[in-house]
């Protein structure tokens, strides 16, 4: 093996070494290499050397994501305040119908509290709030943090139900995707406005989904491969679009008005074409594809998926790229399930011996 490959598979499991830490076997070089040796030998390196640094920079530890936190607490909510004065009229929400993610982030606000301050999360709150905290890892699609706050058909969102009205809403996230908050947003504030809560958003990063001139493109988005295993797939999302009279871009067309996302435009291309074909073989290797499994990632709009590559050291989203989180090393490779060894194994919402894979790859993160 040459020096440069050992290094980078060194490097990309030292970033990523405390994903679901004591749940699952530690991440090694070893389990890295076994990953990458399931593409293409010739662009093992590139996905490889791409990855390492993506990570460096979309990969959050748990310490990196408790550091954010205490900055976020620190610089937005005490600032110059006296906490002891402060902290009893403030509640963080533990809100959320699906995925252990924002309780895991109210834990860790509760290390902060008792560390920094001296106060327990169960030692505030206990005045009329007057401030109201909404954590979460990430704003992907939007469509969790619409129906945690906002009604839906037939569900009732915590604004509605909000016991102050007048109070002020703090909404942190380690990263918001461009898209996502804008489609959330308008449903928020506009529920906000009718109990007259004052909604404020902050976050550590942001990332450019746009999909139009002008974007950095911060996801993957593939340019057309002309390839007769790739059109035969995009041709059935094509067919569905034309029966709804929708119009999409399933391609890229356009060039990133600035690269953030990779070291040129040429290891982009190698990248998004490697999982695109590698997603596209997982998704048809299902025995009954929900409708939103996309070959980059989860996502009902009919596209090659959301392809977002933020990842934090509790779970990975489904809107990542399929190569990165599909599969169970622990089923035969006959399974579909079985089929594909996983970097960032994902832990579900629902436990596989309830209900069954399709079903559980249905719900959307």
């Amino acid at each position: 093996m040459d020096t440069t490959r050992t290094m980078l598979l060194q490097s990309l499991a030292n970033t990523i070494s405390d994903y679901r830490k004591g749940e699952i076997a530690p991440i090694t070089p070893a389990h890295v290499e076994r990953w990458l040796n399931q593409f293409d030998f010739n662009d093992q390196h590139v996905i490889l050397a791409e990855m390492d640094a993506i990570m460096k920079r979309l990969y959050f530890s748990r310490s990196r994501v408790k550091e954010c936190i205490r900055a976020f607490l620190k610089e937005k909510i005490v600032r110059n305040n006296d906490p002891k004065q402060l902290l009893p009229y403030i509640s963080f929400l533990n809100i959320q119908k699906r995925g252990s993610s924002q309780s895991i982030m109210v834990d860790l606000a509760d290390e902060i509290l008792r560390e920094d301050y001296g106060y327990p999360l169960s030692a505030i709150g206990t005045h009329e709030v007057k401030i109201y905290i909404y954590l979460d890892d990430s704003i992907y699609t939007g469509s969790k943090i619409r129906y945690d706050l906002t009604d839906g058909i037939d569900t009732t969102g915590w604004l509605s139900t909000c016991p102050y009205p007048g109070c002020t809403l703090w909404v942190y996230t380690i990263a918001r995707h461009i898209e996502g908050i804008e489609y959330a947003r308008k449903y928020i504030l506009n529920a906000a406005q009718t109990k007259g809560i004052k909604v404020y958003r902050e976050t550590t990063l942001m990332l450019d989904n746009t999909r139009r001139p002008g974007s950095s493109i911060e996801m993957l988005w593939p340019e057309n491969l002309h390839d007769p295993y790739v059109d035969s797939y995009v041709s059935e999302l094509e067919a569905a679009l034309t029966q709804r009279g929708w119009f999409a871009d399933i391609f890229r067309s356009i060039a990133p008005v600035q690269e953030r996302l990779f070291s040129s435009s040429e290891a982009r291309r190698v990248v998004e074409q490697a999982f695109l074909k590698k997603g596209i073989q997982l998704v048809k290797a299902s025995r009954n594809p929900a409708p939103s499994i996309r070959p980059l990632g989860f996502m009902k709009l009919i596209s090659l998926g959301f392809g977002t590559l933020f990842v934090t050291y509790q779970n990975i989203a489904n809107n990542c790229p399929l190569v990165l989180w599909w599969g169970d090393p622990n089923l035969p490779p006959t399974h579909p399930i079985g089929q594909w060894y996983p970097l960032f194994p994902r832990r579900t919402n629902e436990q596989r011996d309830i209900i069954g894979y399709e079903q559980i790859f249905n719900e959307p993160f």
